[in-house]
């Protein structure tokens, strides 16, 4: 009997389409977390907390895609002045121009 699942790529096998599912769904997740999970607090620090999280899941997604390390990088410096924010600390990223 002639072996058919020779041509049939094995779906345990990472392969970049299953990478790519993989950190779409994680992408997802991550914005799901950060924008439609309930919380008690409106202030502006946990507002800001949400963006954070969402920056840090799309860099998160771009390196696990291989982008240029540079594009991720970027969204997680804006990430890292939000949380500087919360603490009290203004980056130049942020703040005014004069």
């Amino acid at each position: 009997m002639i072996d058919d699942h020779d041509d049939i790529e094995d779906a345990r096998e990472p392969s970049p389409l299953n990478a790519l599912l993989v950190s779409m769904v994680t992408l997802s997740e991550g914005l799901e977390k950060a924008f439609d999970s309930d919380s008690d607090r409106k202030d502006e620090a946990s507002e800001r907390a949400r963006y954070i999280h969402a920056l840090r899941a799309m860099s998160d997604f771009l390196r696990a895609n291989n982008a240029p390390l540079r594009y991720a990088q970027r969204w997680n410096r804006l990430a890292v002045a939000l949380n500087d924010l919360n603490e009290g600390k203004v980056d130049e990223l942020l703040a005014p121009s004069s």
